[in-house]
């Protein structure tokens, strides 16, 4: 005897309220949110989405009414579990948001977060417990909490969606990026964050990794105009950089329409294809009949398997949502995903596994039957860019320290991606007569630069990760070049490349390098943030002059200019520091203190990197030349039964004032005499540390700087009026 109808509206809401948050709330306001991270298109995911939405609903609907067509006493607690976990899950995935970085593989950490997880289990409890004890009394509660997540559900979709920034599209219907012509190809490969020295370090170490590049001139002494993507891509394609005198959206618009290969190419009656790393760098060029598609968005209109991946990318991202912080690092599987890595794929993850694919299909699908006078492509690959998560051969390795050696690993295989690609060209004859450049859009600020020199006695304007930034890869065949590969020190920048694609491949007669031959050659520095790709300016711009060869530290010259959306602003290379002044080492001003020696600020500290730390500054001076104090807020790097305590080895200007024993936390001075005070009260710092140590050869961390001093400001101090604590 049939004790409930099949057809009941407050079971079918009920039976809504849990996968409704977890399957389709959780990942779509994840997608709306982060919009500019993900290569595909709503399209490409919805259909899947609400397909399992709705599956998991009927399910769920049919369990509870099988449980009350069975008369289990028990009935109404399930219904109260339902919504009570729909409810943590709405709660942990809308309110309880933590900041855990970027979630791409480069390590999330995951201790420390006590607080999160004992907020998390406080709320999770409280909704639980309140849930089943009120509906006990009140039996409409489950339908009502769960009319409730619904119509809650619609209000953060529709709130993310309204303030997400502009995503992909989709229109994957064919694509000219595996179609050549007979005779005139121009191709121009990007391997993003690959440093020239690591290609240095291959050609030595690892020649054949090179083989493939017949006829390729290595140009070492290169120089970046940016040390990230977003305005090195129309830098790289018009030779024009972005200075925040304009949004850069429209600034890079402007530069396609008033010069550069997109323009170029389009007069010369080329087809065009731009296989893009960032489509939203590209904008505007579609005015010259080019076709502009990401990666991913190739494929999936040619590979219904990446449209699979797609969709259990979506999936595992609102799952890692609505988990509690003690399940999160489960999901996020150190950055392979636990879904998207055992069911889709084994490669490595993020765009790596992109590119690897990418390569497999364009390989196998290159054809030269182009039609027009000629062909341009822009292949952007992920190339050597972090997290260190594959090895030469293209295998996955996870928890790869943060080394050289492993960055350089990474490198090779992007390289070989590269190789693979010449190789094609190869076989299908249309590689002797291309012009071909294979480049990166800027260095690495992770790695000081293996190559580095500084000739200046006196120490140079520009640290080692902003060096490091500014060092890209370039590499150049001209047509109907032959030979193996051959390194000259001639001066180039990525803004020559512009120039060289489109002047008939001769490298003088670029007007540019004749003047970048002369010493000029600019590159501009910025504090960048992943919130920066939703923002119409950049961040400031300070501007360094290279005069010299690029490997030089001391040719990078600080010009004292820093462009800002207000305009340009004129700086004190070395600020004045006044008696008394507290100066932060972690702040975004503080990076004209820091000389050498330092790793980026973590927000409340920063590292020494290495055996010598340098911090340099001016005095502003109070009374002639007398002494003054110099205070360092610091704690020490140290190893139980290990390292025990670091010795600091304080020099100023060559004078040598003191030596620290810093076994903990505290602050630390110093007696700076007036002799060892420079010319307009200046003053470099030297800080040689004892025992700087790796936490990973401790197997703290998977960090492998060479840490010594954590530091959090300094201070200058007359010696009547300083107070000394250590």
């Amino acid at each position: 005897m049939i004790k409930n109808s099949l057809i009941d509206f407050r079971r079918a809401v009920i039976s809504v309220a849990l996968p409704w948050i977890v399957l389709l709330v959780a990942p779509l306001t994840f997608f709306y949110g982060n919009r500019a991270e993900f290569d595909f298109a709503l399209d490409d995911v919805l259909v899947p989405l609400a397909t399992i939405f709705i599956t998991a609903a009927v399910i769920l609907y049919l369990f509870l009414w099988l449980a009350q067509q069975g008369g289990w006493r028990k009935k109404h607690f399930l219904s109260a579990l339902l919504v009570a976990l729909g409810g943590c899950a709405f709660i942990q995935s809308q309110i309880l948001v933590w900041e855990f970085g970027p979630l791409d593989g480069r390590g999330v950490d995951w201790d420390g977060r006590y607080i999160e997880q004992i907020i998390e289990v406080c709320v999770w409890s409280l909704i639980l417990l309140g849930t089943f004890v009120f509906s006990r009394k009140y039996t409409n509660l489950p339908y009502n909490f769960a009319t409730v997540l619904v119509l809650a559900g619609v209000l953060s979709i529709g709130g993310t969606w309204f303030t997400s920034s502009k995503g992909h599209t989709t229109e994957y219907v064919s694509t000219r990026a595996n179609v050549l012509h007979p005779e005139n190809n121009t191709i121009l490969i990007v391997l993003d964050t690959f440093q020239s020295g690591a290609f240095s370090q291959i050609l030595e170490r690892y020649p054949k990794d090179a083989r493939a590049f017949d006829g390729f001139v290595f140009y070492p002494n290169a120089v970046a105009g940016f040390p990230t993507t977003y305005p090195s891509i129309p830098y790289i394609l018009t030779g024009r950089q972005y200075q925040n005198k304009e949004p850069i959206e429209k600034f890079a618009m402007s530069s396609y329409a008033a010069k550069g290969l997109p323009k170029y190419f389009y007069e010369a009656e080329y087809g065009q294809s731009y296989s893009a790393l960032v489509p939203k760098s590209l904008n505007g060029i579609e005015e010259y009949n080019a076709e502009v598609q990401s990666k991913g968005g190739i494929l999936r209109g040619q590979d219904t398997k990446e449209g699979i991946h797609a969709f259990v990318q979506l999936v595992d991202a609102g799952l890692f949502r609505v988990m509690p912080t003690s399940l999160k690092p489960f999901i996020y599987n150190e950055g392979a995903w636990l879904i998207s890595h055992w069911l889709v794929s084994s490669l490595p993850p993020t765009q790596h596994r992109v590119d690897i694919r990418f390569i497999d299909w364009l390989t196998s699908n290159l054809v030269t039957k182009s039609d027009n006078r000629g062909e341009f492509r822009l292949y952007h690959f992920f190339g050597a860019h972090l997290p260190l998560v594959m090895d030469e051969n293209h295998r996955y390795q996870p928890n790869l320290d943060l080394s050289w050696d492993n960055y350089v690993q990474q490198a090779r295989g992007s390289l070989k991606m590269v190789s693979r690609l010449l190789e094609s060209l190869k076989k299908n004859k249309v590689y002797n007569n291309a012009n071909i450049m294979v480049i990166s859009d800027h260095g690495t600020m992770t790695f000081a630069p293996r190559e580095s020199r500084c000739e200046d006695e006196w120490g140079c304007d520009i640290n080692e990760n902003r060096h490091a930034s500014g060092m890209p890869l370039f590499l150049y065949k001209p047509a109907n070049s032959q030979g193996a590969i051959r390194v000259t020190d001639e001066a180039v920048s990525l803004g020559d490349i512009s120039c060289l694609l489109s002047i008939e491949y001769k490298l003088d007669d670029c007007e540019r390098s004749k003047s970048v031959r002369a010493g000029e050659r600019y590159f501009y520095w910025y504090n960048w943030g992943h919130e920066y790709w939703g923002k119409k300016y950049m961040p400031p711009l300070t501007e360094y002059r290279v005069d010299g060869h690029a490997h030089d530290a001391s040719a990078w010259q600080e010009t004292g200019r820093v462009f800002t959306r207000e305009g340009i602003k004129h700086v004190d290379l070395l600020p004045n520091v006044r008696n008394g002044e507290k100066i932060s080492l972690v702040n975004a001003d503080s990076n004209v203190y820091v000389a050498f020696g330092w790793s980026p600020s973590e927000g409340s500290h920063r590292w020494t990197d290495g055996g010598v730390a340098g911090i340099e500054f001016e005095i502003s001076r109070i009374r002639g030349d007398e002494d003054i104090a110099f205070q360092l807020a610091a704690a020490p790097y140290l190893a139980q039964g290990k390292i025990e305590e670091q010795q600091v080895e304080v020099i100023a200007n060559g004078y040598k004032l003191d030596t620290w024993a810093i076994s903990k936390k505290g602050i630390f001075d110093v007696r700076i005499p007036a002799k060892a005070i420079g010319e307009k009260g200046h003053v470099q710092l030297s800080l040689n540390i004892s025992n700087p140590a790796a936490p990973s050869s401790f197997g703290h961390s998977n960090d492998n700087r060479n840490l010594g001093l954590a530091a959090h400001w300094f201070r200058l101090r007359d010696l009547e009026n300083r107070s000394v604590s250590r």
